[in-house]
């Protein structure tokens, strides 16, 4: 893995901690529309920065083995690094699978 790979995952965990241990439990709580809407601006935070740093170079990015621009590789990698955090905030803060489907 290269230094563009290195550089999109590092601010997209970066921003996915900053989210989750500061900006979610202040901003968001148990509330899953606040969570959703918050997540959706940490998702754009993360493309903006990467974007800025790799939009119109032409610069490629390994992910399995696939060559994909920063924008895919941003995304996908985002999502697949905020899982995990994910499953722990909604266990902390008491969201449940029938609270995300709209069940309540």
């Amino acid at each position: 893995m290269g230094e563009p790979e290195t550089f999109a995952l590092a601010v997209n965990l970066t921003v996915i901690a900053l989210g989750y241990f500061v900006v979610y439990p202040r901003f968001a709580g148990a509330d899953v529309r606040r969570l959703v809407v918050n997540d959706l601006i940490a998702s754009v935070v993360a493309l903006g920065v990467v974007g800025y740093a790799f939009a119109g170079s032409g610069q490629t990015f390994t992910l399995v083995a696939a060559e994909v621009g920063w924008l895919p590789f941003t995304l996908i990698t985002f999502f697949v690094l905020e899982t995990p955090f994910f499953l722990w905030y909604c266990r902390r803060h008491g969201i449940g699978m029938d609270r995300l489907s709209g069940d309540e």
